[in-house]
C-alpha cells in the first residue's frame, strides 16, 4: 500500500500497521486524510544489496514518527527492529530479549526460525493472537514471495538487457569487421586499378617509343637510300661527264699523233 505524507514522497512499505484504525479496505493511506500516521513498518530484503535503502529509511521513518521499523533480510535471517522513545526523533535499536524481538505497537515477538519470520505472542493473553500471528505470517509469506517473483524478473530482464547489449555489440563488430572488409576490398581494387592503368600507361608508352624509333629508322634509311641515290646519279654524272670529255680529248687529237 503506498502511504502519502504531507510534502513527502510516497512510500511503500512491505508491511504496515496503525493501530486503531478503522479496518476497511484501502488502496492508499493518505494521512492528511486519516488524520494520522503509522505505527509500525516492517521491510522484507528478498535479494539484492539495500544497505542505502535503510540507512535512508531509517532516517525518513523517524523524522516521520513512525515508532517502530523492523527490517527482515530474509536471505541471512538477519532481523532488526528501531523504536523511537517518547518525544525522540532518532531511533533507538531495539535489544532482544528472551526471544527475539519485541514490537511494543503489536504486542508480539518477532524472531527469525530457520529462513522464515515467525510472530509469537509470548505468555500475554491476547484476543485473537492465534487470527493475528496467522495473518501476519501470512503477509510476510506473500511479500516474500513477491519480492522474489520480482527479484527473478529483474535478472531475467538485465539478463535480457544484456544478452540484447551482447548481440547489439557483436552485430556492431560484424558491421565494423564488414565494413574494414569493405574499405581492405576498395582499397585493393583502387590499388589494382592504378596498378593496371600504370601498366596501360608503360604499355602505350613503349608503344609511342617504339613508333617513335621505327619511324627514325624508317626516316633514317630513307635518309641513307636518298643518299646513296644521290650518291650514285653524281658518280653516275661524273663518269658520264668524264666519258664526254675523254671523247672531246679524244676527238681533238689529230690523227697519226
Amino acid at each position: 500500500m503506498a502511504v502519502y505524507y504531507p510534502d513527502e514522497p510516497r512510500i511503500v512499505p512491505d508491511l504496515l500497521a496503525v493501530l486503531d484504525a478503522d479496518d476497511h479496505k484501502r488502496n492508499t493511506w493518505v494521512v492528511s486524510f486519516e488524520g494520522r500516521g503509522l505505527d509500525f513498518i516492517l521491510e522484507v530484503h528478498v535479494a539484492g544489496h539495500r544497505r542505502k535503502d535503510t540507512i535512508r529509511n531509517t532516517a525518513t521513518y523517524a523524522r516521520l514518527g513512525i515508532r517502530e521499523y523492523f527490517i527482515f533480510d530474509q536471505p541471512t535471517g538477519a532481523l532488526w527492529g528501531h523504536r523511537l522513545g517518547p518525544g525522540a526523533s532518532v531511533y533507538s535499536a531495539i535489544v532482544p530479549s528472551g526471544f527475539g524481538l519485541s514490537s511494543a505497537v503489536l504486542s508480539l515477538d518477532l524472531a527469525v526460525v530457520g529462513s522464515a519470520l515467525k510472530f509469537y505472542a509470548g505468555t500475554a493473553q491476547l484476543p485473537g493472537a492465534d487470527q493475528l500471528i496467522q495473518r501476519l505470517e501470512s503477509m510476510v509469506g506473500s511479500v516474500i514471495e513477491e519480492r522474489r517473483a520480482e527479484a527473478l524478473a529483474r535478472a531475467e530482464e538485465a539478463k535480457a538487457r544484456t544478452d540484447a547489449e551482447s548481440r547489439a555489440d557483436a552485430e556492431a563488430k560484424a558491421r565494423a569487421d564488414a565494413e574494414s572488409r569493405a574499405d581492405a576490398a576498395a582499397k585493393a581494387l583502387a590499388a589494382a586499378e592504378s596498378r593496371a592503368e600504370a601498366a596501360a600507361k608503360a604499355r602505350a608508352d613503349a608503344e609511342s617509343r617504339a613508333e617513335a624509333e621505327a619511324k627514325a629508322r624508317a626516316e633514317e634509311a630513307k635518309a641513307r637510300a636518298e643518299e646513296a641515290k644521290a650518291r650514285a646519279d653524281a658518280e653516275s654524272r661524273v663518269r658520264s661527264l668524264e666519258q664526254r670529255l675523254a671523247e672531246l680529248e679524244g676527238r681533238s687529237i689529230p690523227k697519226g699523233e
